[in-house]
Parts: structure tokens; sequence; C-alpha cells
């Protein structure tokens, strides 16, 4: 439901100039019809309602990736307010959906104006701040939640705002992220995690789980993009526990935000031993994947560490004992940059294992350990800009045998017996248990974990320096990982007794945790720190991946039995001490062994931003208000408290301007923002000659101005406009550090009208004149720059015919600004300086300005009205010889034809006859103006009355003739022009007429005369396709009305014929139409009966008088003979040709064959009479019966 209130209301504004009230003028529904025509014509449109406001959608979202742009990684926010506000202060509130979004459609759009402040309300001021604003954002980057829009002539606006919850920024927020190693072979029942996060306080202290079980498959090493939100995982060599979909070399990459797997990368040669979860020894026994014993420590791939700057990844293949280098990218399958094989150091005889990474400070620290003599290295390569890695040469070494503490503590507390089976010292790297400890064990059936494998434990440590971390104070941290643990498992199967049985114990983990010293190049582990990993009943419980925040004094690693029996989670740590904190539960898989990988952190950086806008407050109300003008270029100074420069930048096209970390902003600070820039103020500056607004205007701070001047005994320029702040909180950004200015100036105006009256006052319903342009000049005649610094364009009248010229700067006293006008076409000006009240009369070409001296004034006096132009009609009459409808050269004009010009209602404006070369003209006219003009019908030339030719033939009106059949053509005058009289010089010189010369026809029967009397009588038939030719008074082939040969003619089915369109002849000249006798017939007896109309021609008949025109509705035909044709067969049956008729003849009569066959009716219709007859001959025809038989065949 729409929320509507009016906010701050301002009465409608007035114009006063002097004391008078200058009316506004609307375009009355009554204006003439000739006036809305001028306007329209001139393309100069009478007011109308402007078009309606295109639809604004918002759309708000959590941004979870914190690239300050809506995308697929953020949440939507729904039930947040979203208030649209127009300049009036009305409001309309929408409330986001599922989606995040709010949308105003224009339908429901009551606000008005077009232009609107759109406010997006926080979702819960607890949690959540705005989201940092890019510099000139565009969509779908995020947008202030103060923002404005246009929506003006249905445009529509969309905006994307964010918001972040800044409780999961810094080391308060911070995420781990690691991994459950599957237990492949005693699967803990309903366990389904694999990538997993929880907070790195452990508050709370439960996972989520980030993928399902058997995404990955085995993984230790895990590198994070801190930036996308990326976890990398490489593919880990573990005995129980599969390789995921793409084997021992695979790094998977799952994206935090969208849950998105993928492959990234398979490392080559990283190991060819295959699990064998179900096979059986040589000697039969269930071995449950002993012989993948072997690889670990030795294939797959160590640690994965993705460097500071989120831009290159770097592993340890363990079974070439080498660095590999890829670039972080979008695109999965990158060309690896660099491989580089770690160096063995002292001669290490067997099993050299690099496997631990740490990166700082673009130096990686890569932490290796010979198995065969527990020697411990850390060797540091310098990355250069490609990622390339280069060895320092700096090589630390020292034997983690000689941790403290360690060496003679027990492991398992219900261990087999023999002390070997029971110590945590470190041993050298060993394939195969001591057989004591294989001969003790009382199991020698596997062992489901359901008997949880409380007796039979037993330890076989050997050390992977498998993680480092380097804290800030340059301390190592490294974690060792039990290789023991990934060979020997829970409850598996570890060797064969000595009388030949299977042996099956339950491995107790025994890693560790400690903080070494460094002595020159030495690791010194006997004057190390160790963590106390102790877990309820066992020492050394931890199992290496680790990770710490620097600043936190916590670090965190992977606990055996860390809240409870069976179990594997997490410890947290305090780093001063190495006590424990706090634990977190993880999984049940592999027991009492090790089953966790890795452990990153993803800490979000907690920046600061500060803003926002500097603009013109046009209202000076101290509110940003929709329509108020942002200023682009102003320079905007970050100053700390001691008053030293900390950042500078410009406002950008939306007025907008951002202060953030990365330009040295401190959270909680105190700051000073100045705009200090003097030129900016200056002639030509941005804000020259302007003012700071009201500070601290309404109750928003959101949307008032904090700028104010500065102190003058501050020792700063007078100009400097300032606002003292606080930064906010860490993680958060505060975008209302706002700056308003006023324009003081002058302004004139105001209108341009139609002077439908021509007294050359503005009468009340006289409309304006849009589209009218206007130029001003200063008191020098030079064109003027305005209060901003701006030159002072030609402005256009609205649609009610006004316009203003603002923001000028004030005058001294005595000068004055000039506005010329330019007139619009098809208008001059209307009467200047009628009545005494310059406030309601017209100027010719350009007005001044009285006096303009103070803030504020404004002279609306100058006016300009207009009245529409006149304008001519034409143009010719003319013989349209060859009928065409087109003037041709050759065609002679007609002289001394009346036109005659009516209005809209019908009513005679003029008459007028054309000249000797037959034009005319019709002048004064108003324009854009509905007339018809009437030509005759027929004209008389020569004593004969010539008809209209056809109408508005070809693509020229300039050639064509205009009336229809009665002679009228309606027509509208133009727009523009010189009203000239001069013929054929008329504005619109296309309004033609056109007359024909008359033509007569000969016709029309050739029949079979039955009873052979030379007579037609009733019901003899015509005979078909019987051939005639013309000729003229002078014997010769005749030319018809259109300069075409006449050709023969041949008779249709009633025997019917017809010459048309011949030309009329002089009294006592004839034409004479010959027949050629059909095949098989003679000619009947000539001239019988004294009815010329009725009987019979032989071989050719000769026309009455012709002088008469043959009309649309009436033909005069030929007064021919008959012609007869004789046609003798045993039936008696005579043929009758009729050669024309002038008249229809009378009522059918049946007729029958004299001969002896059959009586057969024939019946002539007499209703097919010749073009021309009229309707009341038609109807004498008396047709009664018409018969369909054909006629007698010849």
């Amino acid at each position: 439901m729409n929320s509507i209130s009016a906010v701050g209301r301002e009465p409608a504004s007035s114009f006063v100039s002097g004391g008078d009230m200058h009316l506004r003028r609307i375009i009355g529904a009554g204006a003439a019809c000739v006036l809305t025509g001028g306007l329209l014509a001139a393309g100069l449109v009478p007011a109308a309602a402007a078009p309606a406001d295109g639809s604004i959608t918002v759309t708000v979202v959590e941004d979870r990736n914190l690239d300050s742009a809506r995308n697929g990684a953020d949440a939507p926010l729904e039930n947040v307010q979203v208030r649209f506000v127009d300049a009036a202060g009305d409001v309309i509130t929408r409330s986001t959906d599922a989606s995040g979004v709010a949308t105003l459609l224009a339908a429901e759009n009551d606000l008005v104006g077009g232009q609107y402040r759109v406010e997006v309300g926080n979702p819960n001021v607890g949690i959540y701040t705005e989201a940092q604003i890019l510099d000139a954002h565009a969509e779908p980057e995020f947008a202030p939640a103060v923002s404005f829009v246009d929506v003006a002539d249905g445009q529509d606006a969309t905006l994307s705002v964010g918001y972040v919850d800044h409780t999961e920024l810094g080391p308060e927020g911070a995420t781990l992220y690691s991994a459950v190693q599957p237990d492949d072979i005693w699967p803990a029942s309903g366990e389904s995690t694999e990538l997993y996060s929880i907070d790195y306080f452990f508050s709370p202290s439960t996972i989520s789980d980030v993928t399902p079980r058997s995404t990955f498959g085995s993984v230790y090493g895990i590198g994070v993009d801190q930036d996308n939100r990326d976890i990398y995982a490489g593919a880990y060599a573990k005995r129980g526990s599969e390789y995921g979909p793409d084997g021992p070399g695979a790094i998977y990459r799952v994206n935090a935000l969208t849950g998105a797997t993928e492959t990234y990368v398979v490392v080559p040669n990283a190991g060819s031993t295959m699990h064998d979860m179900t096979g059986l020894g040589d000697t039969g026994h269930v071995i449950q994947d002993f012989e993948f014993r072997t690889a670990v420590g030795r294939e797959a791939l160590g640690d994965v560490d993705v460097n500071d700057d989120n831009t290159f990844l770097t592993t340890v293949n363990m079974n070439t004992d080498s660095l590999v280098v890829y670039p972080v990218q979008e695109a999965a399958n990158p060309a690896p940059i660099q491989s580089l094989a770690v160096p063995v150091q002292n001669g290490c005889a067997a099993d050299w294992a690099p496997m631990a990474l740490e990166e700082r400070d673009g130096v990686l620290h890569v932490g290796a350990v010979c198995g065969a003599t527990m020697e411990t290295y850390i060797l540091t390569y310098d990355r250069a800009t490609d990622g390339t890695l280069t060895a320092t040469g700096t090589v630390l070494s020292g034997n983690v045998y000689d941790t403290v503490g360690r060496n003679g503590q027990n492991g398992p507390n219900l261990a087999l017996s023999g002390g070997v089976c029971q110590k945590v010292d470190w041993r050298p790297w060993n394939d195969d248990v001591d057989q004591e400890c294989i001969d003790a064990t009382a199991n020698t059936a596997p062992i489901n974990p359901a008997g949880n494998g409380l007796a039979n434990q037993f330890v076989y440590p050997q050390p992977m320096l498998a993680d480092i971390v380097l804290t800030e104070s340059g301390e190592y941290i490294l974690g060792f990982r039990d290789r023991g643990a990934d060979q020997y498992s829970s409850l598996l199967y570890y060797g064969e007794k000595t009388n030949g049985s299977a042996a099956y114990a339950n491995y107790i983990a025994t890693g560790d945790v400690v903080a070494t010293t460094v002595t020159d190049s030495s690791l010194t582990f006997g004057d190390s720190k160790d963590f106390y990993d102790f877990a309820g009943f066992h020492n050394q419980a931890a199992s290496a991946g680790m990770a710490y925040i620097d600043g936190s004094n916590r670090l965190v690693t992977n606990q055996m039995d860390a809240t409870g029996l069976f179990s594997n989670g997490i410890r947290g740590f305090n780093v001063d001490t190495g006590n424990a904190a706090n634990n977190a539960f993880v999984t049940d898989d592999f027991q009492k062994s090790q089953g966790l990988a890795d452990l990153e952190v993803i800490v979000l950086e907690q920046t600061q931003q500060i803003g926002n806008r500097v603009w013109i407050d046009t209202d000076e109300d101290g509110i940003q208000d929709p329509g108020e003008a942002p200023v682009e270029g102003v320079q905007v100074s970050l100053y700390d408290s001691a008053g030293e420069l900390v950042a500078t930048t410009e406002t950008d096209e939306n007025g907008e301007y951002w202060f953030d970390s990365a330009d040295g902003l401190l959270p909680e600070a105190d700051y000073q923002v100045r705009l200090d820039r003097e030129s900016d103020f200056q002639a030509g500056g941005p804000l020259a000659g302007t003012t700071p607004t009201a500070d601290d205007a309404g109750l928003n701070q959101d949307i008032d101005s904090n700028g104010v001047p500065a102190d003058p005994e501050s020792g700063l320029g007078e100009y400097v406009v300032l606002a003292d702040i606080t930064s906010p909180e860490p993680g958060e950004n505060d975008h209302s550090i706002d700056f308003g200015f006023i324009v003081p100036g002058v302004s004139v105006g105001d209108l341009v009208w139609l002077d439908e009256d021509r007294d050359g006052l503005q009468g009340d319903g006289e409309p304006g004149i849009e589209g009218v342009e206007l130029t001003l000049t200063g008191p020098d005649g030079e064109p003027v720059t305005d209060v901003f610094g701006n030159l002072v364009e030609p402005v256009f009248t609205d649609e009610d015919g006004e316009y203003s010229f603002d923001n000028l700067p004030a005058l001294d006293e005595g000068e004055s600004y000039t506005v010329t006008v330019t007139p619009p076409v098809g208008f001059d000006p209307t009467v200047e300086g009628a009545g005494d009240d310059p406030a309601l009369d017209s100027s010719t070409g350009s007005a001044t300005s009285g006096d303009l001296t103070g803030d504020g004034d404004r002279d609306p006096s100058l006016d300009f009205g207009f009245v529409p132009d006149l304008v001519s009609v034409g143009d010719y009459v003319w013989i349209d010889a060859d009928r065409d409808g087109i003037q041709d050269e050759g065609e002679a004009p007609v002289e001394g034809v009346e036109v005659t010009l009516l209005d809209s209602d019908g009513e005679v404006v003029a008459t007028t006859v054309t000249d000797a070369d037959g034009y005319y003209v019709f002048t004064d006219l108003p324009i854009s103006t509905e007339f018809t003009i009437e030509f005759p019908t027929t004209v008389e030339v020569d004593g004969q009355d010539y008809p209209l030719t056809q109408a508005q033939v070809g693509d020229d009106p300039g050639v064509d003739s205009n009336p229809g059949a009665d002679g009228t053509f309606s027509f509208t005058t133009p727009a523009t022009g010189e009203n000239s009289g001069e013929p054929g010089q008329a504005d619109d010189p296309t309004i033609d007429a056109g007359y024909v010369s008359p033509s007569v026809s000969v016709g029309d029967l050739v029949w079979l005369d039955e009873d052979r009397d030379g007579l037609q009588g009733d019901g003899e038939p015509g005979i078909e396709g019987v051939e005639l030719t013309l000729t003229g008074p002078d014997g010769e082939p005749v030319t018809d009305v259109f300069g075409n040969l006449v050709e023969p003619v041949f008779t249709d089915e009633a025997g019917e014929y017809s010459f048309d369109n011949l030309p009329a002849l002089d009294e006592g000249e004839s034409y004479t139409v010959t027949v050629t006798p059909p095949v098989g017939f003679d000619p009947t007896v000539e001239g019988a009966g004294d009815d010329p109309a009725l009987d019979s021609s032989t071989g050719s008949a000769t026309s009455g008088d012709l002088m008469v025109m043959v009309t649309v509705t009436r033909r005069w035909t030929s007064g021919l003979s008959r012609i007869w044709f004789r046609w003798v067969i045993t039936c008696g049956l005579m043929l009758i040709v009729m050669a024309s008729r002038t008249r229809v003849r009378p009522p059918l009569r049946v007729w029958r064959s004299r001969c002896s066959i059959p009586m057969v009716r024939w019946l002539l219709p007499r209703s097919r009479m010749r073009m021309g007859i009229t309707s009341s001959l038609i109807c004498r025809s008396a047709l009664s019966s018409r018969s369909s038989s054909p006629p007698p065949s010849p």
C-alpha cells in the first residue's frame, strides 16, 4: 500500500515585478482553428500533460563478496523499506520482496515531477552498514542508500543498494575452513561432512558443511583466496581414504559464497599407487588397503597456499618433491607458471619430504623433513611479480626428535604390552610396525568401530612437517602430522603376527605443535614452546593443520579427542602461553586417529568509507531535494586531527566524493573534510558565487548539509567550507557528509505568446508558443556568464510559452540585461508597447530589463507577442488534351474560369477568374487553415462543354488536377509563405483543374435476321466475333481523343460492338463503320422499313451528326443503318446483323423457326443496353423474361 504524506510543502510560486502579479497563461480549449493549426504547422504545439514517468526498480542485497556491486554471490534482503520522495515532499513507500526488489511502477506513481529521491532503509542497524561505493558507479555497482533518479518522459531507472554485515568483518568475524578426510573403511554413521566452516573463535562452536561427502575425497592442503572467497583443496595420500574424482594431483576449488565447485587444476605426475579397500593379502588376510601405506608422505600433494594478494597458488608435489606455481584466475585449468624441485638437504639418504608452505610479505617458507634422520628444514624463496620463485639460500634446520617435553611420554593409555608400542618419541620413517607390537594385539579379525577399540592401542610416530605459521613477531610455529596415523588409521590391519594370524589394533594419533626459536640458521627444538595438546588420556594429540590471525594471540589446530572420546576436532590455543582455550567437535571418522585437513582462515578486511555529496540547494532549505543539481569537479580534502592532509579527491558527475581505508582513513578518528581549493570558488569554478546552505537542517542527517564556513581565526581561506567528523567504527561506513550551496543571483523572463486578437496585449486565454529561442546579453552587449561560471546559452520556451534566464549575476544600478527573441517560423511580431502595463505588452525583437541589483531580484516583464503569417494559394486551369490528368507541354490554358474559395463551413470567402494564361490566386489567407476551392464541373471552349479530367494522378501534386467530379478540393493553407499574388507564384501553387475535350462513339449490333425481313425482330440473336472497322470523314483511319489509332473491333457474345472515345465531328461530318461479313452468312435486306434504327446496312454504314460530348452518365450513339445477311439452310433460318442502334427496342417477343424441327424460343437480352443509356431508358426495356439458351448454331 502506498504511504502518502506531505512534507514541507510550499505554496505555488508567484512572479512579481514592481508589485504587479504576472499571470501565467494556458492555451484555452476554445482557441480558433486557424491559430491552433498555425502552432502545429510551425512545430510549436500547445501545452499538454507531460508524458508518464518510467518505473523505478530498487534491488537491495547483502554484499557478501564486498565488491561493491550486485552479483550472484550476494544475498537478497527482504522487507527493506524503500521511500520514493518527490520535490513537494510527497512519499510512496515500498518494501523489498524475497528477491530484494522494490518497484514503483509508472501506473502506481502518484508523485509529481519525474525526478525523485530514493531512500533505502538499513535492514538492521545492529549488524549492517551501507556497502562501500565505487567512484563513478554504474548499475549494477551499488548506489548510495540515498540516491536521486530521473524517470521523466517514460525512462525507467534501476538502482542497486548494498549492505554489509560488519559483524563478519575483521578477526571477530573471521571464518575457518578445513575438511574431513573420509573414512572409507569404517565410515561413521550419518557422516556427511567434507569441506566445512566454523567461526574462528568457535562462537558458535558448531561447524557448517560447505561441500557434501565425496565431492573432493581425501584432501589435506587448503588455500584461500581472500578476495573472491574461493577455497582450494589439494588431494592427499591417506590409507583408507579415497582420492576424489581427479586423482592424486587434483586441486579442487569451491566458492564459499555460492557453493560452486570445480576441479581447478590437476598437478601431473603426483603418484600412481591405488587404493584397495576390500582386497586380501598374500596370505588371505583382510588387509584393508594395507599396501597403500607406502604412498603416505611420498605421493599426492602436500600443502596448498595462496599468496597475500591472491594472485598465485603454490602446492607441493610430494611425488616429485617439487613446488608447482599456478596463477589464481577465474578460468579453471591454468598452465603452471613454474615447477621447481626442492633440493635435498645435507644428503638426506631417504624420504626427503617437503610438505608445508607459508607465505608472508612476498617470501615463501617451505617446510620439509628428512624421514630417515627426522631433521627438519625451512627453506625460503622470493616471489617475483610474475609468480616465479627464486631460492634465497636461507635454510633453517633442526631435529624434531629433540622437541622439549615429548620424548618418553606415553600416547595410548591402553597400549599393547611393550613400551615401544606406547611411547610418543618421533621415529624415522618406516613402512612396518615393530613385530612385538604386531604380536601383542589380541585382535586377529577386523574390529568394527562399534567395539570402539579401547584395548590394543598403539603408536608408531613418524614426523611430517605439514604446516607453518610465521607470526608477526617472526616466531615460527610448526605443525607436525604423524605419518603413522595416516598409515594405520583406526581399527585396521597393521601386520601379520609371528604365528601367521592377522593383527588389528587402534592407532592413536600423536602429532605435535611447537614454537621454535631460531638461532642463526638453526631451529632449536630443545628450547621450543610446546602447545598443550593433551587429549584426555593421550599426550601429543595434535595433528597439524593450523590457522592464525595476526594480533589475535590465538592459534587453531586439529586435535584428536578435542571434545570427547573417539573423535576428531579442533582446539584454540593462546599463542603466548601455549595453553588450550576452547575446543570444537568436527567428526567421528577415524576415531582416535587423525582425519582432518589443513586449516585456513578468511578474514574480511575492516575498511571504512566516508562521503558523499556536493549539491546546489535551489530552494535554500538545507535539504537535498529531487531535481537539485549535483556539483561536479569540486576538490574535497581530508585532514587529520593534527591538520595534516590525508587525501584529496574531486566530486564526480553525481556530485559525490569518497574517502576510504586505501586513502589512509582510520576508524574512530577525528577528521576535517574541507572544500578548500580557492579556484573552485572563483569565476569559472564549480562553486563560483555560491555560499553554504544551512547545516543540520531537518531530522535526517543523510539528506542534510554538514558544511560551514571556516572560522575566520582558523587561518584558512575565507572561501573554505568544512565539516568536522569522527570516522566510523572498524568495518563501518558513513555516507552522510554532504555539502549544500545556494546561488545568489537574479533572473529575467518570461513569456512568448500568440496574440489572437492582434491587440498587442496578453489577453486571458491567449496561449503561449512553445520552442521559441531567446538569447541573453549583458550590459556590455556580450554573452553573460552565470554565477556558476557557465556561459548562459540561449533558452527555448516551454509548453506554456514561458522562459527564464536564472542565476544571473546581480547588476549595478542603471545596468540591464537584454533578451533577444528569434521570431518563430510562420509568425510576425504583434503591436509593440500597447497599453500602459509593461507586464502585459509586447516587445519587438528584443527587450531590456529593469534594475536587478539585489539577490533574488527578477524582471518578468520581458514578453514577446506574435501573430500568424498570411499566405496565398493558386494556381492553374488547362485543357488536358491527352486525358492523363497531368499538365503536359503544349496543353492549352483556359481563361475566364470562375474559381470560388469556401471556408470550412462552406461559406464563400472569395471568387476570382483565371487570367489569359489560365492562372488564378487567392491571397491574405491565414496559415494552416482549412479551405475548399470549387471549380465548375464543365467549361465551354469554342462552343463545346469540356468536363473535368481525372483527379490527383501521379506523384507530383504540382502538375496534376485536384477537383473531384463535383468540382471541389479541400486543403490546408501553408504554415509559412510570402503571400504572393503573382500568377504561378502563390505559396501553395499546386491547386489546379484540368478539363478534357468531348468524345463520341458509334455502334452497335450485328444480328441474325431469322425472318429475313431486314428488320431487327424481337428475339433475333446477335452474332459474336464479327470484325468491324472505323474510318473518319476523310475515309482514313481515326485517331481517338487520347491520340491512339482506332483499331478494328469484334462483336461480343451478344453481337454488340462499340467504337468509343472518338473525337466529336463538325456538323455534316460522319464516321463510317465497315463490317467484314461472317463466314457462311449473306447480308439481309438493306434499308427495310422506315426506321433506320431497326433496319440493316450492307457492307458499311455512316453515322449521323456526332457533335455532342460524352459524359460519365450517358452517351449519344450514331444513327447507322443496319446490315443484313442471308443464311440459307434447310430450316430457313436467317442471320440478321445489326450495325448500331440509338434507342431501346420494344418489349421482347417470341420468335419461331420456319422449319419442321421442334419450336425453339430465342430471347435477346435487351437489358444489355449500350453504356450511356439513361436509367429511365433501361427501365423502359420492359424485360419480363430472359432466356439463358444459346443462339442457334449457324
